[in-house]
């Protein structure tokens, strides 16, 4: 019996969103979720005072029927900022992830903004931004 082993690029592939080729266009497959870049708001009360981001609690994220897919919906913070370029650092609000029908065909990872596929992380002001690719 073999036994088969994942490779680090497999593993950055199985983070990375897919396309699909729907009507003939490739388009987003959904979201993606990265357990070592994602961040969840953890506070008692997401909706007062100043998010508390942590490790998120994927118990937390709904259960997608067969027919949907779960989509994330991330959010700028008015708080955190990544230290090498100061854009905002986006985290997933529970109440924010949702299951959408598949055949709306993805749905935006970040809102507002843009995902940055080859810096893995949203992008608020993508204008002039020098993304090598954006998703």
């Amino acid at each position: 019996m073999a036994i088969s082993s994942v490779s680090a690029a497999q593993e950055v592939e199985d983070h990375e969103p897919q396309s699909r080729l729907i009507n003939g266009r490739y388009l987003q497959a959904f979201d993606f979720f990265d357990d070592d870049l994602d961040l969840c708001d953890n506070s008692a009360n997401p909706l007062d005072g100043r998010p508390e981001l942590g490790p998120c609690d994927k118990s937390r994220f709904p259960q997608c029927s067969s027919s949907e897919e779960i989509c994330y919906n991330r959010k700028p913070s008015r708080d955190h900022f990544h230290r090498d370029d100061h854009q905002h650092q986006y985290y997933i609000q529970y109440d924010r992830v949702f299951c959408y029908p598949r055949s709306w065909g993805g749905c935006s990872s970040c809102s507002p903004g843009r995902y940055c596929k080859s810096e893995r992380r949203c992008i608020l002001q993508e204008e002039g931004y020098p993304c090598a690719q954006w998703f």
